[in-house]
């Protein structure tokens, strides 16, 4: 099974957003920046947070890959209703609309989230007959139970 991944972090204008994107060596293989900080949109926070920092990133991961982004990142699954990943690139059968659960940190000193897309890579699935609301019901419970 792979993951689609739609990360988001900002920081206050003092913190070092690096701490908080995965490692340089990934980022430059794996992952696809998609906005910086000129989507900020914390300013109304005030102090620190008035100038702060931004980034977007998009990647698809293997099963390790996404374990390993969670553990560094400091990420876990949250059991909230998405509307989804809109325009990301693994959203066919969805029509640029893919299913998302959203993944959530406590981490001082950001604010992180993550949609991710499970893509299950079923044997024998052609994409033409697109998953049903039944079938992503039941990846999302395993999802949030493997990673809350």
């Amino acid at each position: 099974m792979k993951f689609g991944v739609v990360y988001s972090v900002d920081v206050p204008e003092d913190e070092d957003i690096n701490w908080h994107l995965p490692p340089v060596n990934e980022r430059d293989e794996l992952w696809t920046e998609t906005e910086g900080d000129e989507c900020y949109d914390y300013d109304y926070l005030g102090g620190i947070w008035s100038k702060g920092k931004h980034r977007k990133m998009l990647a698809v991961l293997t099963k390790g890959e996404f374990e390993r982004f969670l553990a560094d990142e400091e990420l876990f699954a949250e059991d909230v209703r998405t509307g989804g990943s809109l325009g990301v690139p693994w959203a066919n059968p969805w029509y640029g609309l893919a299913p998302a659960v959203s993944f959530t940190s406590d981490a001082c000193g950001a604010i992180k989230n993550a949609y991710v897309t499970p893509l299950p890579g079923i044997a024998g699935h052609d994409n033409e007959k697109p998953y049903t609301e039944r079938d992503w019901e039941r990846v999302r419970a395993a999802v949030i139970a493997a990673y809350s």
